[in-house]
């Protein structure tokens, strides 16, 4: 049995983002341990400056999925017929 309009596909979101801000993290907390053990930092600002490379690591991300997603919707647009999309 079809139904029509046939029903929307689901996609499910992927784990990536959430993995890759983990690993960030991580990473953040061992370089801040590291400066902090060198006397590079005092242990009292670590917790900012983990938050500030956080917040520029996600802005630098958000950036780089919005520049990725315009360039594959131009992608798909040259590849589309002329009265479906056009390319300006």
């Amino acid at each position: 049995m079809s139904t029509y309009p046939p029903l929307p596909i689901e996609v499910t979101g992927t784990p990536v983002p959430t993995a890759v801000l983990a690993l960030a993290r991580y990473v953040l907390v061992i370089a801040v341990t590291f400066a902090v053990g060198q006397g590079w930092l005092d242990a009292e600002s670590t917790e900012g400056v983990i938050a500030l490379g956080i917040a520029l690591f996600t802005l630098g991300y958000g950036i780089y999925r919005t520049w990725e997603n315009k360039r594959r919707l131009i992608v798909a647009a040259d590849a589309a017929p002329n009265s479906v999309a056009v390319v300006k």
